[in-house]
């Protein structure tokens, strides 16, 4: 049976998840999210500091201090010119740098001040899980899902690797705990019944693989099902976070009252033979325009259909919000770009306060699905082809 010592399984771990982190950077800079960014820089620094610092000489400890500034420092410059922005502040320029210097000394001095290794290991590991898995969700559901699995398994390896047996698994269950605090008291509805089932699983497989099975010695035989465990995991916290979201749909006894036009300002009316498919949007909903792709996808597997008719409705919020529908009314579509007239009537009719939302409509004018939008290859929760028959 292959396996690896257990150093080198350590140092490719280590490498594994420093170059996460960087690469996690790098995307949050270009993603031009102020939040995204605080959080890498700050994940950035505390491994630095914690992992890396201690066991270098002044020098070396110097050098990889200011090539991590110089680093930062590039990211912010570039991803600012690629936005167009040449002119910007000292502030903005001098916190990134700052903090990522704040971090490092945070994980430095975390390792130098606190001797019992497990418990300074401890409390950089709750740190990282604070700061990184709240970041994962802006990704999606399951994305949220992977990066809390990956999390706890780095943290029951090292307390595993670094603690008395006995202190490991308290050690890591009380980190796996206190991680939900913050659902509990600070998140959105409904962040804790989405997380709770996740969590459950996640900490489950992680003390199996890691405190039973210590996969790290085996690492050839059980990176395989590492990554198979990790796209189930994906895939349940994706289905599981469709079917609460969907928990609070509401049908109205009554068809909406709809005054749509088409990108030419004809009035369009519903025909009593077809099932009418609508994605409603608006100008400033950025999670709205990631539905296009698969709105259009799914429109395209209709086509053949000549009862089945799509239509995206743009709800129209203010007279300068046309400049946005008519740049995506240009698109060629399997669906028609509609505008509405009456949109708060719509809206009030459909019992709905926020975009985007689908609203699937039968040959009979009864409203068979009106709630959250899904529709994506991987989801089976209330997919629009369930509703047509």
């Amino acid at each position: 049976m292959l396996s690896f010592p257990k150093y080198s399984a350590s140092k490719i771990w280590n490498i594994t998840i420093l170059t996460a982190f960087i690469v996690y950077t790098i995307y949050s800079f270009q993603y031009k999210s102020f939040e995204m960014g605080i959080r890498s820089t700050c994940l950035l620094g505390l491994t630095i500091g914690f992992y890396l610092l201690d066991s270098l000489n002044i020098s070396k400890k110097l050098f990889l201090v200011v090539f991590s500034e110089v680093f930062i420092i590039i990211n912010f410059i570039i991803s600012n010119f690629s936005y167009g922005i040449v002119n910007f502040s000292l502030e903005a320029f001098l916190i990134w740098p700052t903090l990522l210097f704040i971090s490092i000394c945070l994980g430095y001095l975390i390792k130098f001040l606190i001797k019992q290794e497990h418990l300074s290991l401890s409390i950089i590991l709750l740190l990282m899980l604070f700061i990184l898995i709240p970041a994962s969700r802006k990704f999606g559901e399951g994305w949220f899902a992977v990066a809390t699995t990956i999390s706890f398994l780095d943290a029951a390896r090292r307390l595993k690797e670094k603690c008395p047996s006995y202190y490991s698994i308290v050690y890591w269950s009380l980190i796996c705990i206190l991680f939900l605090i913050p659902f509990f008291f600070f998140s959105e509805h409904p962040g804790l019944i989405l997380v709770i089932p996740i969590f459950i699983l996640i900490m489950v497989l992680s003390y199996l693989l890691i405190f039973y099975f210590n996969i790290f010695n085996k690492i050839y035989l059980n990176i395989f099902s590492i990554l198979v465990f990790i796209f189930f995991i994906w895939i349940a916290q994706e289905n599981w976070a469709a079917y609460v979201y969907s928990s609070d749909n509401l049908i109205p006894n009554k068809p909406p009252i709809m005054v749509l036009k088409d990108s030419n300002n004809n009035i369009i009316l519903q025909d009593g033979k077809s099932y009418h498919i609508y994605l409603f949007w608006s100008a400033h909903c950025g999670s709205c325009k990631k539905e296009f792709p698969y709105f259009e996808k799914f429109a395209k597997e209709m086509q053949h259909r000549k009862d089945v008719k799509l239509a995206t409705i743009f709800i129209k919020l203010s007279n300068t919000d046309d400049e946005i529908f008519n740049y995506y009314k240009k698109n060629d579509s399997h669906f028609s770009w509609l505008i509405a007239d009456n949109s708060k009537i719509i809206m009030d009719s459909l019992v709905r306060t926020g975009v985007p939302h689908l609203t699937i409509i039968g040959p009979d004018q009864r409203i068979l699905y009106n709630g959250y939008v899904v529709n994506r290859p991987w989801l089976f929760i209330n997919s629009p082809t369930f509703f047509i028959n």
